[in-house]
């Protein structure tokens, strides 16, 4: 993530030593918007997997 976050810092729009060019930030916020979505879909799946387990019956016997 702070890589990304660099990536798209003020240093990278064009004035600077890096100039990207347009075609190159929009990849980088692509980029981070497609993270945004794995880690979002990832902790949802985890969160409905632990939701599951904890409304099982209890097969322990109490």
């Amino acid at each position: 993530m702070e890589s990304l976050q660099k990536k798209l810092s003020k240093e990278n729009r064009g004035d600077g030593p890096y100039k990207a060019s347009a075609r190159t930030r929009l990849f980088y916020i692509v980029e981070l918007y497609v993270a945004l979505v794995v880690i979002t879909i990832r902790e949802v799946r985890r969160n409905l997997d632990a939701m599951q387990i904890a409304n099982s019956p209890r097969t322990d016997g109490n």
